[in-house]
């Protein structure tokens, strides 16, 4: 059993997609008896494990790579046999095509939490301006106003707004990122 590229996209969204929610980790690919590992809704076979140092809940190897990877070009797999014998993999978007990054914004949409967007048209009473992109309820895409603390930093207030989807158009990606606090 191998990671095979033409399934790398969603491998790479779902690792992604965890990585927003819980922080450093690896993606385990574990094969059961029950159920063998089919490229067919792989999404049944994924497990993600929060990288946490102070317990020993992956392989010492596969922990070594989370401290060195960058989650936005890489994910670390563990991939497990019915015999329990586990393969760590450090996949990058070099050899595989596309980011996690760039995958999960593919099958999400173009916003990533955290990341900063300029709205370049007013939306009724949204004036243009700065925000940080929170997340999407149903129909609607949740953003914050991006402020400035007292050091001068890049924050996010308190003013939070709720546009459409059809808005995402007036939405333009920026190189800024707010990480949560």
């Amino acid at each position: 059993m191998h990671p095979d590229t033409k399934y790398w996209r969603h491998l790479a969204s779902f690792a992604y997609a965890s990585y927003l929610d819980y922080g450093d980790g690896v993606v385990q690919i574990k094969e059961w008896s029950a159920q063998p590992f089919s490229p067919v809704n792989l999404e049944e076979h994924f497990k993600y494990i929060p990288c946490d140092f102070e317990t020993d809940n992956m392989p010492l190897e596969a922990a070594g790579m989370v401290a060195e990877y960058d989650p936005e070009k890489e994910v670390i797999l563990i991939i497990e046999d019915l015999k329990g014998q586990k393969l760590c993999l450090q996949l990058s978007a070099e050899k595989l095509g596309c980011t996690p990054l760039e995958a999960y914004k593919a099958l999400h949409g173009k916003f990533v939490p955290g990341q900063v967007y300029q709205l370049i048209k007013p939306i009724d009473g949204v004036q243009t301006g700065y925000y940080v992109y929170e997340r999407e309820e149903k129909a609607m895409l949740v953003f914050c106003l991006m402020g400035m603390d007292d050091e001068g930093d890049a924050c996010r207030t308190d003013k939070t707004i709720k546009v459409h989807l059809d808005f995402k158009d007036y939405f333009v990606g920026t190189e800024m990122k707010i990480t949560a606090e």
